[in-house]
């Protein structure tokens, strides 16, 4: 709906993940929250992209849909399955990683 509606500005997403081990214990907390937010960021339909951080500087899981086949970038089901495998809560914390 909002981004139907005539306004100037385009936001976009970029939703970093702390996959680090300080992290476990509060996996389920994370998991929710990603998929709440991702769903609502969907429903929404604003563009958002989604990132790792930790021992592999900004791991993207999800890429701005910029440029590509629309199937190929879009979110869905099985792309939302993606990103929470890949959430493993195991790597070394390197906050800055998800900058580079």
């Amino acid at each position: 709906f909002f981004q139907r509606a005539k306004h100037p500005y385009q936001f976009e997403f970029l939703i970093c993940v702390d996959n680090s081990g300080s992290m476990a214990t509060k996996e389920q907390a994370v998991i929710e929250s990603v998929v709440v937010l991702l769903e609502v960021l969907r429903k929404l339909e604003f563009r958002f992209a989604v990132c790792l951080w930790g021992k592999h500087p900004g791991k993207l899981l999800l890429d701005f849909d910029r440029g590509q086949s629309v199937e190929s970038q879009r979110f869905n089901v099985k792309k939302g399955q993606q990103i929470i495998q890949s959430l493993t809560f195991d790597e070394p914390s390197e906050i800055a990683s998800c900058l580079d």
